[in-house]
């Protein structure tokens, strides 16, 4: 047997005030939404398109999503990012995890330095 809805009536119009927004107003962002989120998928599949088209070319299908993505950060999410790395890098070497690396090499002189 289906279940019969009862409308809930929560908000302005339980107080017997009007309900925000016309039904023209709801279908009218409905059909704004609607068409936004088709261009979304649009540009969705454009950009796996570009990607594949990238790799075709023998780029790397993340590093090249990590140069766009650093090209368009800000200048606060620029400052974040590099304090999160700087941070990493502290902890991986000290948990020993960047030895015979160039970095981990670099970074070890560095505090040898500093220690003495």
């Amino acid at each position: 047997m289906p279940r019969r809805r009862t409308p809930v009536v929560l908000g302005p119009e339980a107080e017997g005030k009007p309900a925000p927004g016309s039904t023209q107003d709801l279908r009218s962002f409905a059909d704004r939404l609607e068409a936004l989120e088709v261009e979304k998928r649009g540009c969705a599949d454009s950009i796996k398109d570009l990607l594949q088209e990238a790799v075709d070319h023998g780029l790397h299908k993340k590093a090249l999503q990590a140069v766009v993505k650093r090209r368009l950060e800000t200048a606060d999410e620029q400052v974040g990012r590099e304090a999160f790395e700087d941070s990493l890098d502290d902890m991986l070497l000290r948990l020993g995890m960047l030895r015979g690396t160039p970095l981990g090499d670099a970074a070890e002189e560095t505090a040898a330095r500093v220690r003495h």
